[in-house]
């Protein structure tokens, strides 16, 4: 799969998309915190910054978001329907109400979505930092919910320069490929 950065994919939607993220989070955002996030990978990208930072540039949020990682969702699920990952134990996070919603089996919803099951367990305990944007999308779509809602219920606290410049963690296994 080719990798795009999401300031190219930003781009496709709005030619001045770089300014008016720069006018957006001027206070709140440094120019580093800001070109890195634009520089990112689409596919490791997190939820909370992508969400902040397309509804920005989106006029439409749920059908561009939607498009945009259309391709990567199918990939994922594919590849997932090959692997069998084991059961997961359940954990009482905020991120775990999240997904209650859809059906109370982790597993089922992780493979419906096309995410490992273990990853999903690790972003509900905690031990990886976030979703991937794609990830949220798919779990929205793959359970009848708008993207925009799912984005909205998960990243209610403003964005900051530690969610774009921290460390995250990611297992080799869950590394995208290309």
């Amino acid at each position: 799969m080719k990798k795009v950065n999401f300031g190219d994919l930003l781009g496709t939607l709005d030619n001045d998309y770089y300014n008016k993220i720069e006018r957006e989070f001027a206070s709140q955002l440094s120019k580093n915190a800001i070109d890195t996030a634009l520089n990112t990978n689409i596919e490791t990208l997190g939820g909370k910054v992508f969400y902040y930072m397309f509804k920005i540039v989106s006029q439409k949020f749920d059908e561009h978001c939607t498009k945009c990682f259309d391709e990567i969702i199918k990939v994922k699920i594919k590849e997932l329907m090959k692997n069998n990952d084991g059961q997961i134990k359940a954990t009482k996070l905020d991120k775990k109400s999240f997904i209650a919603q859809f059906t109370t089996q982790q597993y089922e919803v992780a493979k419906k979505a096309g995410i490992t099951p273990s990853r999903l367990s690790k972003v509900l305990k905690n031990t990886l930092s976030d979703f991937y944007a794609f990830e949220v999308i798919s779990l929205a779509t793959t359970n009848n919910m708008k993207p925009q809602i799912a984005f909205e219920q998960l990243y209610y606290i403003p964005l900051t320069d530690s969610d774009i410049l921290k460390k995250t963690k990611t297992s080799k296994k869950n590394k995208p490929t290309d």
